[in-house]
């Protein structure tokens, strides 16, 4: 079948849902590896993941340097790889090779949102 048939394969909210499927929560141990390639891209909290990886997707250099000039994509700092190993902490993670993007989200246990 030809892509052309199915143009609908190439819609951003089609490449939405699938990195959105494609995003997973992993220890931070697994991606240290990474980390020492220097592969690991940091994103800010205050960001969406799957918006990001998108924007990564379509080579918008001007977003990543909007968001880099305001400190909520950038490398991991040593210390926060050194106290997430520590701590043995999971991080929300989404590859798109051949980076893998990071981000740790401060959220409270379970038992504590359902009081």
């Amino acid at each position: 079948m030809m892509q052309n048939e199915h143009p609908e394969a190439n819609s951003p909210e089609l490449l939405r849902s699938k990195l959105a499927l494609e995003t997973a929560l992993i220890g931070w141990r697994e991606l240290e590896v990474h980390h020492a390639r220097g592969t690991v891209v940091r994103v800010d909290a205050s960001l969406d993941l799957v918006d990001v990886a998108f924007e990564l997707i379509q080579d918008n250099k001007h977003q990543f340097q909007l968001w880099m000039d305001a400190g909520v994509v950038g490398t991991v700092e040593d210390e926060d790889a050194h106290a997430w190993h520590q701590e043995n902490t999971g991080v929300w993670a989404l590859v798109v090779a051949p980076w893998v993007l990071v981000q740790y989200r401060l959220e409270r246990p379970a038992a504590e949102r359902l009081q």
